[in-house]
């Protein structure tokens, strides 16, 4: 009995610390966990393929696993539109876009996997909230992270490096990169730190064509940092989350958190 009560006192004083300094607040489907006192930088995430921003929330900035733990850090979740999935049956459920085919092995062309309207949508949306987050931040665009899992990583990949002014940073979890040669990479996001975390088993997104799109980056301008973990399927574990929690307090305040990383033999390679 006493050892829980130690362990639930350690993670109340640890939420505490994470979360008694934000709001949430909500709008519509989407959420906003906005600081109470200064407001440093901004995460901008998207959730996966039938998630929500509740779902991301719960999984990812409700508890001690955060991605993040800074009270001057504003967190963004969006909520796709419902749509139907082909790939689903013709499922309604939340997606950034219509999906047709899942397969990814011939290349990282999507146009005729994807429906390229219902992206596009998206991708003005979500670019329309970054510059709208940057305003907030006085103009400062390198206080501004993107990032998602699964479908959410796709979207939030490909908007981020078409962006047209330089980010932060791009926070990726369990997705591939898009390329389309008519709307190439913004070269403002050619020198962006770049966190990638993939299971090796993952079921959903197959981890070798999705790495495969990754050698499309360029390793002379690109900072990528990468975590593979051996055993892990289409989800984001919590040695995943605490690598990138480390990550993203070396870009924002290398000097004031302990690191996370553990060595569990997880590939960590920076290029």
């Amino acid at each position: 009995m006493n050892q829980f009560k130690t362990a639930l006192i350690s993670i109340l004083l640890f939420s505490c610390i994470a979360f008694c300094q934000h709001s949430i607040v909500k709008d519509g489907e989407n959420i906003y966990l906005i600081p109470q006192g200064d407001h440093t930088e901004t995460i901008v995430y998207l959730h996966g393929l039938g998630d929500s921003a509740k779902v991301a929330y719960d999984r990812y900035f409700s508890n001690e696993n955060t991605m993040f733990a800074r009270d001057t850090t504003k967190v963004v979740l969006l909520t796709a539109p419902l749509r139907s999935v082909t790939f689903h049956g013709g499922k309604i459920m939340h997606a950034w876009f219509n999906i047709y085919s899942n397969d990814i092995s011939q290349g990282y062309d999507v146009t005729k996997s994807f429906n390229m309207t219902e992206f596009f949508e998206s991708y003005d949306r979500v670019q329309k909230v970054m510059h709208e987050e940057i305003k907030l931040l006085g103009g400062d665009s390198k206080k501004l992270f993107l990032g998602g899992f699964s479908q959410g990583c796709i979207m939030s990949f490909y908007t981020g490096l078409a962006f047209d002014l330089p980010l932060g940073g791009l926070m990726e979890s369990s997705g591939f990169l898009v390329s389309l040669p008519d709307k190439p990479p913004s070269e403002a996001n050619a020198n962006t730190p770049i966190y990638i975390s993939h299971g090796k088993v993952d079921p959903t997104v197959n981890f070798v064509a999705a790495t495969a799109t990754y050698d499309h980056l360029n390793p002379n301008t690109h900072k990528i940092t990468k975590v593979y973990e051996d055993k892990t399927s289409h989800t984001i574990t919590s040695t995943m989350m605490a690598k990138e929690r480390q990550w993203f307090f070396d870009l924002t305040a290398p000097k004031k958190f302990l690191s996370y990383i553990f060595d569990l033999g997880v590939e960590h390679n920076h290029y």
